[in-house]
């Protein structure tokens, strides 16, 4: 008696479990390259560009930008906060390093 091939039974098995490692691989080593609260180094403050009533103005004889930047709640330790301004279709980009600390 000669065999063919292997048995439908065995080929299902065969098949799920195949399945089930490839769904198992994803889920360990895929889903947490995705996850975005995970990422590390990259961490969000809540901050806040106080434009009315505050010291965000535009002096345009001295073309000089102040900002001013309230700290929302959050529990991180910015070292830098970067800016980004927008003039006519050309960006101009400022990272400030001299960041106060969190008021309690």
């Amino acid at each position: 008696m000669k065999k063919k091939g292997i048995s439908a039974i065995v080929a299902t098995v065969l098949i799920v479990l195949i399945t089930v490692s490839s769904v198992a691989i994803i889920w360990i080593a895929i889903v947490p390259m995705i996850n975005l609260g995970n990422l590390e180094g990259e961490h969000f403050a809540v901050l806040v560009i106080t434009s009315e009533s505050g010291y965000t103005v535009w002096d345009e004889d001295l073309q000089s930008m102040s900002v001013q930047v309230n700290r929302g709640d959050d529990d991180l330790d910015i070292i830098g906060i970067q800016f980004v301004f927008n003039f006519e279709g050309t960006s101009i980009s400022k990272i400030v390093y001299d960041v106060p600390e969190k008021i309690s």
